[in-house]
């Protein structure tokens, strides 16, 4: 850390001293790896506060402390020397040594893994995402040894504690499934929207199942043994949390926030409360500010001085999943530590100590949370510098380091945990509080390559535009970047305030080719010149030609989506044959504008959904719209998973936009409940 100290301080006594970096620890340089094929250079992480406020220090696990490494999954696993590695986009299994970095064997799956995980008994087992399917692979294995279709976007995976239940989420079949881990057959299941990360925590009432979701609510399911049959009954859900701490404790405006990208979670080792990682978006007022009393810039983009303007449009958090997240804390810490992060990914915890460390993807960073408080959120510890858009992070069994698996440079980061390791207090018996008072600011200590990229050079460039938040050219101060609205290339479920009204935002994955005109009002013919106008909109100093022309190939061509899983390979049900027929028929008048492959007429129509507050707000001059209520025809592709609709997201349901535009959008007042629900059914197929 370039000569800087770790100043620690003891609870009611003096400075008790001082822990200096080495260059072990500070991850300066990387090493030239002859079979990884290039030099991969980091350097650390430039410009803290001044202002740095102490945060308690992170302290042994009790003793009794058991975590089970295979209760969560992720894009990567552990087990002894071994490290198994998702390469998503290469359709393989990556089984390395861990030490070394040598490729041990490289096992080919089926379009799109996602996640992995090893059982008790040494069992791998992977999701094919795209493929509907889950794998699992022998102890030693070289290739899969049961494969079984699950449904629509199998994604994350847990098992029970005791390994005899296989849990997935099948983000695209809204449900959760429990599957026998020897045979992958199914012997329970529970409906949850749109359902992602799965943890298992075990529960006086038996094994407790908790569920993300794209929703802004943790679903929490509890699984028991009946008569030899296994059940998946909904307890309840817990709302993730709206604010972070520094905005409940320091605002005089408290920004209004919608939950999204609940993406990853992890339990406690000794509180079995789960931890969700998620983002939080402030979709308006653009001037809203929050207060706190520091003098240094930050990366919020403030200048200094008592009021500091933190309106970032979307920040990382952690919620607690009980019924009061966040529990109760004194206050909550003053430090740059969580604005230096964007787009959380994974989080795991630590085998050893009261750490977690969450991914995050916008910025390559990994963010360092302290557990031994209710709110991790509230003691944030310190950021590590890592490779592009890291995608996991799991420890070894001692915890001396965590191995980063960077989706983008395909590599793994190996980033020693001496310096969090140095600062823990003893677990067990009295615990003598000590109080951090310098954020630890550390980069990786060396990496290597697991796979190779396949991303047409073109397109890297983009993509990288597309991730990272440090672009200023796309955003103001580079606060965020294309992924913080359109997670995976699809839709935050969010909609924004800005100068031409409320907007939702639309996916863009497999949604763009042959759509234009561009933006709910068709403004722009050419996809460049609308993200020209984005740009503009989100305060980047603008991008330059080659930076447009490969983010352009990357939206295009590097976004994919999942498979429809309401289309049949045997073509559409009765139901949903009927529901075509009443589309297309004239006298109805859906496909009249919603037409051809791309289901879009490519014309911009009045249907009537303008709101009466965006009326006044014309009228008033608050709003700047060349043609307020006429709107260009959306593509309908993937509306099975792209609610809520209408420019301003303000119908929830297909049913609630074919109420709401019965006269104006076609002619559907005529039609009975039945017949309508029939145009859903076959609408969720395209």
């Amino acid at each position: 850390m370039k000569g800087r100290s770790l100043g620690i301080v003891v609870l009611g006594g003096l400075l008790a001293g001082a822990w200096g970096c080495d260059s072990e620890c500070s991850g300066l340089q990387l090493n030239v790896d002859d079979e990884c094929g290039g030099f991969l250079a980091s350097g650390e992480q430039e410009g803290t506060d001044e202002f740095q406020e102490p945060t308690l220090a992170p302290r042994a696990l009790r003793s009794s402390a058991k975590p089970a490494r295979w209760a969560s999954s992720r894009a990567m696993a552990l087990r002894g020397q071994t490290l198994y590695v998702v390469d998503q986009d290469n359709d393989a299994l990556v089984v390395m040594d861990r030490e070394s970095g040598r490729v041990i064997r490289s096992l080919a799956l089926k379009d799109h893994p996602y996640h992995v995980i090893v059982g008790p008994d040494g069992a791998i087992y992977a999701t094919e995402r795209y493929a509907g399917s889950v794998v699992r692979i022998e102890p030693e294995g070289s290739a899969v040894s049961v494969r079984a279709d699950v449904g629509g976007g199998p994604t994350s995976l847990a098992m029970s504690t005791l390994g005899d239940v296989l849990y997935v989420s099948l983000t695209e079949s809204d449900a959760v499934v429990a599957l026998d881990p020897a045979t992958l057959q199914e012997t329970g299941r529970a409906e949850v929207a749109r359902p992602r990360a799965v943890t298992t925590t075990t529960s006086s009432q038996g094994e407790a199942v908790t569920v993300t979701s794209e929703h802004p609510w943790i679903s929490h399911i509890k699984a028991r043994w009946i008569e030899g049959r296994l059940e998946l009954d909904l307890d309840r859900h817990t709302s993730l949390r709206t604010n972070n701490p520094l905005e409940t404790s320091f605002s005089f405006n408290v920004r209004q926030s919608r939950q999204n990208a609940a993406f990853a979670a992890v339990s406690h080792p000794e509180t079995n409360v789960v931890l969700v990682a998620h983002q939080l978006a402030f979709p308006g007022g653009e001037n809203e500010k929050v207060t706190r009393p520091s003098q240094a810039d930050t990366s919020y983009g403030g200048g200094g001085g008592p009021a500091v303007d933190v309106g970032k449009p979307v920040e990382v958090t952690v919620t607690p999943a009980v019924d009061q997240p966040g529990g109760n804390v004194d206050r909550p810490v003053l430090r740059s530590d969580t604005l230096d992060v964007s787009m959380p990914t994974d989080i795991n915890h630590h085998p050893t100590i009261t750490l977690a460390l969450v991914t995050a993807s916008g910025t390559n960073n990994l963010l360092a949370l302290n557990t031994t408080v209710g709110d991790p959120m509230a003691s944030p510890l310190g950021v590590i510098k890592v490779g592009k858009a890291p995608r996991a992070v799991v420890f070894s069994e001692d915890g001396a380091l965590a191995y980063v698996l960077d989706g983008h440079d395909f590599t793994i980061s190996v980033v020693d945990m001496a310096p969090f390791l140095d600062i823990a207090s003893p677990g067990d018996g009295p615990l003598k509080e000590r109080l951090v008072a310098d954020s630890l600011r550390l980069s990786r200590d060396r990496a290597f390559r697991f796979g190779v990229d396949p991303l047409p050079l073109d397109a890297r460039l983009g993509r990288d535009i597309f991730t990272n938040n440090n672009y200023r050219g796309l955003s103001h101060q580079g606060s965020f970047a294309c992924q913080s609205c359109h997670p995976e290339g699809a839709e935050d479920r969010v909609v924004w305030l800005g100068a031409i009204g409320p907007r939702q935002t639309p996916s863009l994955a497999g949604r763009l080719i042959d759509t234009a005109p561009f933006n709910w009002v068709g403004s722009e013919a050419d996809l460049t010149d609308n993200f020209v106008r984005t740009v503009s909109r989100m305060g980047g100093t603008g991008l330059t030609s080659p930076e447009m022309a490969s983010l352009e190939r990357f939206v295009l061509d590097g976004l994919t989506r999942p498979p429809n899983p309401n289309l049949r390979p045997d073509g559409l049900t009765e139901q949903q044959a009927y529901g075509r027929a009443l589309f297309y028929n004239p006298s109805i008048g859906c496909g009249s504008c919603h037409s051809g492959a791309a289901l879009t007429d490519g014309l911009a129509h009045d249907v009537g959904t303008v709101s009466d507050a965006e009326i006044a707000l014309a009228e008033g001059g608050l709003l700047d719209v060349d043609s307020l209520g006429t709107y260009d025809t959306p593509s309908l592709r993937d509306l099975y998973r792209s609610a809520p609709y209408l420019h301003d997201g303000s119908a929830p349901t297909l049913m609630d936009v074919l109420d709401r535009t019965s006269t104006t959008m076609g002619r559907t007042d005529h039609l009975s409940v039945e017949q309508k629900q029939a145009i859903v059914d076959f609408m969720t197929t395209l």
